[in-house]
């Protein structure tokens, strides 16, 4: 059955990183934080993910 009022449903997401990479994962880390306080997040979420 389809819900075309709510087509997407709450899962979690993941980006694949080089295992023992911890440079490039805290660096990714800290991207992902600044763009959550700084609202480019919620803004992309919004226009693509909603």
């Amino acid at each position: 059955m389809l819900h075309s009022d709510k087509p997407f449903q709450f899962g979690e997401k993941a980006y694949l990183l080089p295992r023992g990479d911890v440079t490039f994962q805290q660096y990714v880390d800290q991207w992902l934080h600044l763009a959550r306080l700084s609202g480019e997040f919620q803004a992309v979420y919004d226009k693509w993910l909603k």
